[in-house]
């Protein structure tokens, strides 16, 4: 087996465990008859790859150029130093953060800009390291309350109106993440004949975040 028919595999086993534990590298090779050495030494060269778990949440930290010039290594330092990371540990102790290094997040406005799960954080520095990682547990909470309580209608036939939400980088770092989720959460405790939608980038960063609403009538 050459190595572009042993990634697909690997590929697959990490989407399944979310890293490639032993075992299963064992059975890999048991079954393809390529060596352990061979299998390991691919996994360890893509760093896309996993061998240990990794946490809940993944914090990606750009690095890209514009992030770099504002610091951005010195953001991703101070994010281990929070999280209590040391030596060649990327985890926290408790399996809650996984914290790595993006090429580029595509937000060069936004420097230094991390991004954790879906919610994008802009102008990060080391001294807001604390307060990124508590919004973004706040906005866990958030969407869990936001399901608890129920969802907006998702059928925009059944909708008087629709509620536009951009969700690009700007609108993200600017707090879209938080409207959505209160749109939903209002909008599903009232019982809201409303229709809500994540669009693109509307080209008015600048209003950011942008909320439009077309009415049905």
């Amino acid at each position: 087996m050459i190595v572009n028919d042993l990634l697909p595999r690997l590929n697959d086993l990490q989407r399944q465990f979310g890293y490639l534990p032993l075992s299963e590298l064992t059975s890999l090779a048991a079954e393809t008859g390529v060596s352990m050495a061979e299998i390991t030494s691919t996994a360890t060269f893509y760093s896309g790859f996993r061998t240990q778990p990794g946490g809940k949440y993944l914090i990606r930290v750009c690095i890209g150029a514009a992030c770099h010039v504002k610091g951005a290594e010195k953001v991703y330092d101070a994010f281990r130093r929070e999280l209590a990371i040391t030596g060649e540990d990327d985890t926290s102790a408790d399996r809650l953060f996984t914290v790595s290094k993006a090429a580029c997040l595509g937000c060069c406005m936004l420097a230094v800009a991390v991004q954790i799960e879906n919610h994008i954080f802009g102008w990060v520095e080391p001294a807001t390291v604390a307060d990124v990682i508590r919004d973004f547990l706040h906005a866990k909470a958030e969407e869990l309350a936001a399901a608890q309580e129920g969802r907006a209608s998702a059928d925009p036939t059944d909708a008087s109106a629709e509620v536009c939400v951009c969700r690009c980088s700007s609108c993200r770092a600017a707090g879209a993440e938080k409207v959505w989720q209160s749109l939903h959460r209002e909008a599903g405790r009232y019982g809201l004949p409303v229709h809500l939608r994540e669009v693109s980038c509307t080209g008015k960063s600048y209003r950011a975040p942008e909320v439009t609403i077309h009415s049905a009538g």
